[in-house]
């Protein structure tokens, strides 16, 4: 064998791998943030693949998604062990960063309850007389001020961003990497020491309207010049419609593809809002087939109903009673049920999964088990 031909099998036989490549299968992996949305049930741990969270969080109006975003976002910026960034790409324009800080308060001072809790549970076990001493007192008088700085550091880590069109996001959701990894002297963000914890797209549903409505207005300007005949394909109205939903799903499958490389190059979770259509919950709405091939899971949330007014209650009585029903109104629970894996994930595990509840308070929101949420020793 030849030098030349020894040296081409050689070169045949070495792996090549980028470092990215090299650094992902060194580096010990990134817990996901630690929220209901994205730990699956109990019944499917064991069958869950190790592919990263996409969750499609599915309902309709006024149902509690927004809500849930504001407590996953607060969970990966306050988080003790793990702290990171998140992304928030609100292309419904809802997004309330007023409201948005008051979950986040509520988050820290329930997490502060909790560990009082625990270690007024451990100086039980340990029988010392006080419960209390000077520091934990004072402790508890900086509270409200370390809850505040606590916010105000985590906001910081907050990346909104508003497309206004279907154009912007693949625009924005491109330009990402720059984004997030500038240097120092040219970023204009301060989580460049953090890892990405979550990428929020709320909802995928926004634009389906306008772009449909666009792709039927470009079709109107196209076809006045020419009229509407029957070919051997069909008449052109139905290939034009044809071609419309063609393109919709064109670009929802560009928005996913940025999707999974952005999932792939940073390690995050991705957590997808859509629209629940009709009295069926089980419908996907505008999302098309694509969104199931990427989708590890699939919750649908909504709100429990309130029992109506019977038929024989008269007006007076009605009137009587409004103050205490406008109250059960305001507290009523929030339920998200786990529907299992969709798309790859159908196959491994094709069962119902579990259901958490939740209410949203003035002060935040509250999962079961987590008490009445109503006091937390703060203002």
């Amino acid at each position: 064998m030849s030098g030349a031909a020894f040296g081409a099998r050689l070169k045949d036989e070495v792996i090549t791998e980028s470092l990215d490549e090299i650094l992902r299968q060194i580096r010990p992996p990134r817990p996901p943030p630690h929220h209901p949305l994205l730990t699956p049930p109990t019944t499917h741990r064991q069958q869950q693949p190790s592919r990263l969270p996409v969750v499609e969080l599915a309902g309709a109006s006024c149902s509690g998604k927004t809500h849930l975003v504001y407590t996953l976002a607060s969970s990966c910026a306050l988080s003790q062990e793990h702290p990171s960034a998140v992304l928030i790409f609100d292309t419904d324009g809802r997004f309330d960063i007023d409201r948005f800080r008051q979950v986040m308060l509520h988050a820290y001072h329930q997490r502060q309850h909790l560990q009082q809790q625990q270690q007024q549970q451990r100086h039980q076990q340990e029988q010392q007389t006080s419960q209390e001493d000077p520091e934990s007192v004072e402790d508890k008088d900086n509270a409200p001020n370390e809850a505040e700085n606590a916010v105000s550091m985590a906001l910081h880590h907050i990346h909104i961003f508003r497309p206004t069109s279907t154009a912007s996001l693949l625009s924005t959701l491109t330009s990402l990497p720059t984004y997030l990894l500038a240097s120092r002297a040219s970023r204009h963000h301060d989580s460049g020491s953090l890892p990405l914890g979550a990428i929020v797209l709320d909802s995928a549903s926004a634009f389906y309207w306008p772009d449909r409505l666009a792709a039927e207005d470009a079709a109107v300007m196209t076809s006045s010049s020419s009229t509407n005949t029957v070919s051997n394909d069909g008449p052109a109205d139905e290939k034009q419609a044809g071609a419309d939903e063609t393109t919709y799903v064109t670009s929802q499958r560009r928005i996913i593809q940025e999707l999974r490389a952005l999932q792939t190059r940073f390690e995050c979770a991705v957590l997808v809002t859509s629209w629940v259509l009709g009295p069926d919950p089980a419908r996907r709405g505008h999302l098309s087939g694509a969104w199931r091939a990427f989708c590890t899971r699939r919750v649908l949330v909504g709100r429990e109903e309130v029992p109506r007014f019977v038929a024989e209650m008269g007006v007076l009585d009605a009137a009587r009673d409004r103050v205490a029903r406008q109250d059960v109104v305001k507290r009523a629970r929030f339920y998200a049920r786990d529907v299992g894996g969709v798309g790859e994930d159908a196959a491994r595990d094709g069962r119902d999964g579990g259901v958490f509840g939740f209410r949203v308070l003035n002060r935040g929101v509250v999962f079961d088990g987590d008490g009445d949420g109503d006091d937390y020793g703060y203002d």
